[in-house]
């Protein structure tokens, strides 16, 4: 059984790579604007080309309505990949992050368990393929840059321009960061969107993923710990067990 976290991030492999092997199949073995037949006299599968989103979504319009989505997709990745609170995740900012030829490194001021704010760094890798957290963040990062953001708050509020940096077509960002409660209200909406239940998720749902799958994927605890900033063996053992309580659950099956 996936973890939560898994299954959020799941949904975001699962579209872009559905979208991009689909492009792929397509560009190599068929003739433009030229229609194969699926179900007969029911459905066809027909090559046209658009600047749309994925599937075609909104083609030929701005790249500004795309821009909620980038950012979207950039913080559950990144969210999960970090192993990151949420509290930490809306804090980070545009100078915590170093861009280097393995991935970028995130510097975390502050934390739960850091109350003395030393800061600790986490690492965040290449993919091998797309999606890939590290280059969704650069993409949506560049996008700041352009707007004539080189500071502060990462990921911030799309909202109709009254005051803010302009995206274009009505289209602003504002100056201060997501909340944690934002954040978390993110996991839940696209944990509804592929018919888990809402209250079941929440801002803590990619940290406590990503340790469950990597326990699950015999990730050495040592490694798991660096990334998600547990101090005590004992601690991150019983987070993970409170995490896990239905992974091998013995009752399982009992009801059939």
């Amino acid at each position: 059984m996936r973890t939560k976290g898994k299954i959020v991030f799941s949904l975001l492999v699962f579209i872009i790579l559905l979208d991009q092997i689909s492009k792929f199949i397509v560009d190599r073995t068929m003739a433009l604007n030229h229609s194969i037949p699926v179900i007969q006299n029911l459905f066809s599968l027909t090559y046209i080309r658009n600047t749309g989103a994925a599937f075609g979504i909104l083609a030929g319009s701005d790249a500004a309505y795309r821009l909620p989505i980038l950012i979207v997709f950039s913080l559950l990745a990144i969210g999960f990949t970090g192993a990151f609170r949420r509290s930490e995740l809306v804090a980070i900012n545009i100078e915590h992050l170093i861009f280097e030829e393995e991935g970028v490194v995130v510097f975390v001021p502050r934390s739960k368990t850091d109350q003395e704010g030393v800061g600790r760094h986490v690492g965040i890798p290449y993919a091998a393929q797309d999606p890939c957290p590290v280059r969704l963040l650069r993409t949506w990062i560049a996008r700041l840059n352009h707007c004539g953001i080189t500071e502060g708050p990462v990921f911030r509020r799309v909202h109709r321009a009254r005051d803010g940096h302009t995206l274009g077509d009505g289209l602003a960002l504002g100056d201060k960061a997501l909340t944690g409660e934002s954040a978390a209200e993110v996991v839940k909406k696209y944990a509804q969107m592929i018919g888990k239940d809402p209250t079941q998720f929440g801002g803590h749902s990619l940290r406590s993923g990503f340790a469950t799958q990597s326990i699950m994927d015999e990730v050495p605890e040592a490694e798991i710990m660096r990334q998600t900033g547990h101090k005590s063996v004992v601690v991150f053992r019983e987070y993970v067990r409170r995490a896990s309580v239905f992974q091998g659950n013995a009752a399982k099956g009992i009801w059939k």
